[in-house]
């Protein structure tokens, strides 16, 4: 065989370490407002990894780091969509909209949210919880597990 082209720069892949289930310390990175591509309704999209406190300490910025796509994104795992507006009434706040809200004020010291024009810069890098499970998914006609956050938590 001749040796193929790209050879030598292609990445090897190593053994993976999968997010750990139950609660994590984290950091946000980032905010975005955003619409629902589903049901045109504002959402958020909250980007984190795992901080200093928790045992897999920058997770998700590394495995974004050893991405060698062209079009890479922030990985999956490491991001929880969150609709704005509760499901059946658009006139009210949704119950985990609140919860995120709520614990990044009391996983932070003086921190109280504030409403206005940019309004996701004021969480990056503030503290949270996050409790992750166990979800199963079908890819490539074969049934895995993977782990994924579930809700946000009080540090």
């Amino acid at each position: 065989m001749k040796k193929p082209m790209g050879y030598d720069e292609a990445q090897v892949s190593g053994e993976f370490v999968p997010v750990t289930p139950g609660g994590h310390y984290c950091v946000i990175k980032r905010v975005d407002e955003a619409i629902s591509s589903n049901s045109a309704k504002p959402m958020i999209i909250v980007y984190f990894d795992f901080s200093g406190k928790d045992l897999q300490e920058g997770y998700f910025t590394k495995s974004y780091n050893e991405d060698v796509r062209e079009d890479k994104t922030w990985p999956f795992a490491g991001r929880k969509y969150i609709m704005v507006e509760d499901y059946k009434d658009p006139n009210k706040t949704s119950r985990q909209f609140k919860t995120f809200c709520s614990t990044v004020e009391n996983s932070n010291e003086n921190f109280v949210v504030q409403w206005g024009d940019d309004w996701g810069e004021q969480f990056k890098g503030k503290q949270v919880g996050i409790v992750f499970g166990r979800e199963e998914q079908e890819y490539d006609g074969k049934v895995t597990m993977r782990c994924l956050p579930k809700w946000f938590c009080k540090i």
